[in-house]
């Protein structure tokens, strides 16, 4: 059920031109995707701390183009609406033929990959990427000017 909403989100995100719309569709895939990631999990630590970095992420993105993009009327298209509603339609009668019992097989398998990545011998790669994204975080900071203020110039 979460795979085909990905998929339809995925699909309508061709049709939009406006940043808050794409924007949108993004949350949108996060929170299908913390649902999906939580559920294969025994815990929802990792789909937690997925999502929240996800939307601290879209709010750094959202307060960058708020600062540049003009305001823009928001349209929503015919195509669409056509398109969602075509697709929600072929959802749900794709539910009612779906077999449960292949997919948690499919579950239990993908459950010992997620755990695995987070056991002795890839401990050493993760500790190396918290290190790097710190690295680039700090480095982030120090290059941004403070005194020059937002990049939208008030008159």
């Amino acid at each position: 059920m979460f795979l085909y909403l990905s998929i339809i989100i995925n699909l309508t995100a061709l049709f939009m031109t406006h940043p808050l719309s794409l924007g949108m569709c993004l949350l949108l895939q996060t929170i299908i995707y913390t649902m999906i990631t939580g559920s294969i999990t025994s815990n929802f630590w990792f789909s937690y701390i997925l999502f929240l970095m996800m939307i601290s992420g879209m709010l750094i993105l959202f307060m960058y183009m708020t600062s540049i993009i003009s305001n823009n009327k928001f349209k929503f298209s015919k195509i669409l609406m056509i398109t969602i509603t075509t697709c929600f339609i072929t959802m749900m009668f794709m539910s009612q033929y779906t077999n449960n019992l292949s997919n948690i097989n499919f579950y239990n398998n993908l459950n010992i990959l997620i755990n695995n990545f987070f056991n002795t011998p890839m401990t050493f790669l993760m500790l190396i990427l918290m290190i790097y994204l710190l690295l680039t975080l700090i480095a982030t900071v120090k290059i941004i000017n403070i005194k020059s203020g937002p990049l939208r110039q008030k008159f």
